[in-house]
């Protein structure tokens, strides 16, 4: 998901830059890192004991090539934090500057599982706000959650991802 995100990015960003429309990439980039620290992060946690090196791995590749997008906007910034992870992780290049522009790949993007994410993420929102509503922490697990809809992408989601609206709701 992850990394399907990142080169849909990747894609939107090139095309802004393109044609000028320079005012609209933060937010992209904004999209993209709150998807990685509140999705992707948030939904590896238990993952990263057993492949620690895959986990990782994504996060470094995620974080590089959104540091390369934003250099040319930011660019003092930018050069800040690769140098903080260039003595971190031991990277090779002296400057975030010095890199490509990073380029997308097709085979990576899956616009169906991003949607699918995003309505997953919007109903566990919903789920826990009235989880919270009702005061029932999600310590407590529920015997089962119903989701009423006529939308055939919420419908397709739920089939696709159900198992993970249910343990991030602890629904059994």
């Amino acid at each position: 998901y992850i990394l399907s995100r990142l080169h849909s990015t990747i894609k939107q960003v090139t095309e802004y830059m393109e044609v000028y429309q320079m005012d609209k990439v933060p937010k992209t980039l904004d999209n993209l890192f709150l998807d990685l620290s509140r999705t992707y992060i948030q939904w590896t946690r238990d993952k990263i004991n057993e492949k620690p090196e895959v986990v990782l791995g994504v996060i470094n590749e995620v974080v590089l090539c959104t540091l390369k997008l934003l250099s040319i906007l930011a660019p003092f910034v930018s050069e800040k934090m690769y140098l903080d992870m260039k003595e971190a992780f031991d990277l090779k290049e002296e400057s975030v500057h010095y890199f490509m522009w990073p380029k997308y790949d097709k085979k990576f993007i899956d616009e169906k599982l991003e949607r699918n994410v995003s309505i997953i993420q919007d109903l566990i929102q919903s789920s826990l706000a009235a989880r919270d509503k009702v005061s029932i922490g999600v310590r407590w697990p529920l015997a089962k959650l119903t989701v009423v809809t006529t939308n055939k992408d919420v419908k397709d989601a739920l089939k696709e991802l159900k198992n993970l609206l249910l343990s991030h709701v602890n629904i059994k």
